[in-house]
């Protein structure tokens, strides 16, 4: 079974590979390429707000919709939290 990966800055990596997960951890240029890796082999994606906010707004809503792989927004060491995702997916199927 492949193991989750995060993808996000050292320090909040450092929590996530002790507890077994493979780790990306990029810089503002390289956040595209890491996370189309990631999206090849792991059944779940783990990435930072603030690499998330990084993202294509496209395919970050492609992604957050998907079934395969599962990917999560969480939190990173500097205090970034994830984006507001139920509004987001509101507006996305418009309902707002």
């Amino acid at each position: 079974m492949d193991k989750p990966v995060f993808i996000g800055d050292e320090l909040t990596a450092s929590g996530f590979r002790l507890a077994g997960a493979d780790i990306r951890v990029t810089d503002d240029m390289n956040i595209e390429e890491a996370f189309e890796d990631a999206a090849m082999t792991a059944p779940l994606i783990l990435i930072s707000a603030r690499s998330a906010n990084l993202l294509p707004s496209d395919k970050l809503n492609k992604a957050l919709k998907a079934l395969r792989p599962l990917l999560v927004v969480v939190p990173d060491a500097s205090g970034a939290s994830p984006p507001d995702l139920t509004r987001r997916v509101r507006r996305t199927l418009d309902l707002e």
